[in-house]
């Protein structure tokens, strides 16, 4: 026999519907607050590791590309300026070039250089944790006062290296036989005292993320990188490094045998 319960019976067998004092959801939300707040730091490093590791990639593309050019011509491309712009400031498709066409005919990035081997991307000439840097460094005085030029990578092309102007340099303030785009085997080192040494393409930085502090004190100065006295140090410039922060602050380099390091600014090795 199969016993029924009535149903104002049921009704009071079953339990009270549990539920939070407001302690306990202030306990709670407690330590949901002291986990993120631990697990915050951790988060961004792992995205900037990760932005680091893209910058990496982008730059190995480029310094890929850079070889195939210089096994298909016989030479690096150039003459280009010592900065590789972004494209969209260049020549990107359907974009307005904010420079000239003469001047955007001497940044690396141009299309007519590796748009061959790269294709017309414009993410591969962009540092991902530097887009303070592309978008809203303008200069503050001359041709192009108040508009974004665009800057993406540094490009070892300065009279620190012997011979000097690896790509070639586009400017009249060297001589003629320097603004020649060099074979890779032509490309030397030079040490910090300025005597000339012959090092090996795995020693020669080719491109580098750019900052404040790789760039000349007269292009910090031009550009605003710098406070309005243009003597603040490194640290209190409006751009810094594009990486990390602190001790482990630094860039990424990547060198002309294509291999990509990551060196604090403290270590010496590598001459802005």
């Amino acid at each position: 026999m199969v016993a029924i319960i009535a149903p104002e019976n049921a009704a009071r067998r079953r339990p009270a519907a549990a539920g939070f004092t407001l302690v306990e959801l202030l306990v709670v939300i407690g330590v949901i607050a002291v986990l993120v707040s631990i697990l915050l730091p951790s988060l961004a490093r792992a995205q900037e590791q990760a932005r680091r590791t893209q910058c990496g990639s982008n730059l190995r593309q480029v310094a890929t590309a850079v070889i195939m050019y210089e096994g298909q011509y016989r030479s690096l491309p150039g003459a280009v300026w010592p900065v590789a712009l972004d494209p969209y400031a260049v020549d990107f498709p359907g974009q307005t070039p904010v420079l000239t066409a003469a001047d955007a005919d001497r940044t690396i990035s141009n299309q007519r250089f590796l748009a061959p081997f790269l294709g017309n991307s414009r993410d591969v000439w962009v540092c991902p944790s530097a887009r303070e840097m592309r978008e809203t460094a303008t200069p503050i005085s001359g041709t192009y006062a108040g508009k974004v030029v665009g800057y993406g990578y540094k490009v070892n092309n300065q009279s620190t290296n012997r011979p000097a102007y690896n790509f070639g340099y586009w400017g009249t303030t060297t001589v003629a036989a320097n603004k020649k785009p060099k074979r890779i085997n032509q490309v030397y080192g030079a040490s910090v005292s300025s005597v000339d040494v012959k090092l090996p393409v795995t020693e020669i930085w080719m491109l580098s993320d750019v900052d404040s502090r790789i760039l000349p004190t007269s292009a910090t100065a031009t550009f605003g990188l710098v406070d309005d006295s243009t003597t603040a140090p490194f640290e209190g410039r409006i751009w810094n490094t594009s990486h990390a922060g602190g001790k482990n602050a630094g860039r990424n380099y990547v060198f002309f045998d294509s291999h990509v390091e990551y060196r604090s600014l403290s270590d010496n090795v590598v001459d802005p």
